[in-house]
């Protein structure tokens, strides 16, 4: 019998989640994890130009949740969208199949185009 078959019968005898990687390795013969996962919160800050206080109520009651369906629709979730006259805060977790520059890349995009249909 092939040692490593010997190990596996002993691993399997104590199952735990770290045996079951264990066992996963010594049979593949991989680092790998099969059920990973990731969560990463970005907290971004967009001002405005030369910090001119532009932003104002009105407008913002309409912009963050532009922000936030924006987010949602194609790289996350979006958890919180605020700010001030001249910032925004953004709360969000961006998907790791997107580039986080990216993704406010397009969000920046996004937001000045709307910007300019509705208020150009």
């Amino acid at each position: 019998m092939h040692p490593a078959g010997a190990s596996l019968r002993n691993l399997f005898a104590s199952y735990s989640p770290t045996n079951y990687l264990r066992a996963q390795i010594l049979r593949t013969g991989e680092n790998s994890m099969p059920h990973s996962f990731n969560k990463h919160l970005y907290h971004i800050t967009f001002a405005t130009k030369n910090r001119e206080r532009n932003l104002h109520h009105n407008l913002r009651k309409r912009l963050c949740p532009y922000i936030h369906i924006t987010i949602n629709n194609s790289f996350g979730q979006s958890y919180i969208v605020n700010g001030v006259d001249d910032h925004l805060h953004i709360l969000c977790e961006i998907k790791a199949k997107h580039s986080v520059a990216e993704a406010i890349r397009k969000i920046k995009s996004e937001t000045n185009k709307w910007i300019s249909r509705e208020f150009g």
